[in-house]
């Protein structure tokens, strides 16, 4: 198989995926009415532009032109999205839900508890049926309850699960799902210049994926106890909040350090990661044109290079579409303890360097793959000539024994 066509129909895939903005994303409010306020760890995703909009460009994935013309990758891709179809009509008749169509977003809340596993509530917003609580315990052995006229779900292991009254699905421990599913459910304010006040200004700029850490003493502890670079368990060890956030333009971080000595340190190396960000588009952009550049030079020396300078346009059209110029707006700043880092650019692809990630894959399709051994035709056996009668050499005779010397007479 010719390594190449696979290489470069990977590389193309991604440009075929593409996030864009969600005027309609959650809300701050929305996204946080249900949260647990000593929570250590927050997550949200929008599934709208990442999962569902995304989710019919998977499907004709197997027919693009590049990828049917290597028999072996499409073969292998639409088994890959056979079994995925599946995984979904599965999921659809067992429960009703459409992974793909239905869900929008979800939020999740975790409060650590030593090594244990964390009480957690995750809430998912979409289109649900009123008995799906009752159907997602049953496979479990849990059983029904109501909750203001509403059927939840209750596990063996004490997980609770149900709709509020607004149609949200919650699911975890049920000390933490319950009141929340109770009508009388109201979020606690959100007090000015506080965690849940900075997690709530970054959630209104509608992400599409947000990961916030606002971890207790204990927390804290036991998280950075459980890194081995000393740098990583500072990072951990002296912020009292940490935000990382992705958008359909660019990246952005928030690091609320104990003093303002560790957050000046966090400026610094905030600033040092976004001039790597920019090199790290430059470089694939500038190794990529060399090659094409050289690429006519050594045709008809293998058939992978003749292929890579047939789909030279395409590469060169990829490299563009996966990478930027590196000349992304980016803004860091420091108030006190508070470092906040907002990059952006037309799309998330001139801002995070994805087309990174597209020449790792190569390379490690590259590195990964062995030659098939060549197939050597077995020679005839050579004819032996015939051995020649040998002439037997005749066996020497003993020499004679002498006589022996008769005894004198006397």
């Amino acid at each position: 198989m010719n390594l190449w066509e696979p290489i470069l129909a990977m590389i193309m895939a991604l440009t075929s995926f593409t996030i864009k903005p969600n005027p309609k994303a959650p809300t701050a409010d929305a996204a946080l009415v249900y949260a647990v306020d000593d929570a250590d760890v927050v997550v949200h995703v929008d599934l709208q532009p990442t999962l569902i909009d995304n989710y019919p460009t998977w499907q004709k994935l197997a027919d693009d032109p590049l990828i049917k013309q290597n028999a072996e990758l499409a073969a292998g891709l639409r088994t890959v999205q056979t079994q995925v179809e599946g995984g979904r009509a599965m999921v659809k008749n067992l429960i009703g839900i459409d992974l793909t169509a239905d869900l929008t977003s979800l939020t999740g809340f975790a409060r650590m508890r030593g090594a244990g596993v964390p009480d957690f509530v995750v809430v998912v917003r979409g289109k649900f049926a009123a008995d799906l609580p009752q159907r997602l315990v049953q496979p479990m052995g849990g059983k029904p309850e109501t909750i203001d006229g509403r059927v939840a779900g209750a596990t063996p292991d004490g997980m609770l699960i149900g709709l509020t009254k607004d149609g949200t699905l919650l699911a975890g421990q049920r000390d933490l799902v319950a009141p929340r599913l109770a009508d009388a459910w109201k979020p606690a304010p959100r007090a000015k210049g506080s965690a849940w006040a900075q997690i709530a200004t970054v959630l209104d700029q509608r992400p599409f994926f947000v990961l916030a850490s606002k971890p207790s003493a204990a927390a804290a502890t036991a998280l950075a106890a459980q890194v081995n670079a000393s740098f990583g368990r500072d990072l951990i060890a002296q912020h009292q909040l940490a935000i990382v956030s992705a958008s359909a333009t660019g990246v952005g971080w928030v690091y609320q350090a104990k003093d303002a000595a560790f957050a000046a340190r966090i400026k610094l190396a905030s600033e040092g990661w976004i001039e790597l960000m920019r090199a790290a588009h430059l470089s694939p952009r500038g190794m990529v044109e060399l090659a094409v550049a050289a690429l006519p030079s050594y045709a008809g020396t293998s058939s992978e290079i003749d292929d890579a300078i047939k789909h030279k346009d395409k590469i060169l059209a990829a490299v563009d579409e996966l990478t930027g110029d590196g000349k992304f707006t980016a803004t860091v700043t420091q108030k006190g303890n508070l470092v906040t880092v907002i990059t952006k650019g037309r799309r998330l692809s001139d801002v995070l360097p994805v087309g990174v990630v597209g020449l790792g894959v190569a390379s490690a399709v590259l590195l990964g793959a062995k030659p098939k051994a060549a197939t050597v035709s077995p020679r005839p056996p050579m004819m032996q000539p015939p051995a020649r009668p040998s002439t037997p050499k005749p066996t020497p005779r003993p020499a004679p024994r002498p006589a022996p010397t008769p005894a004198p007479t006397r």
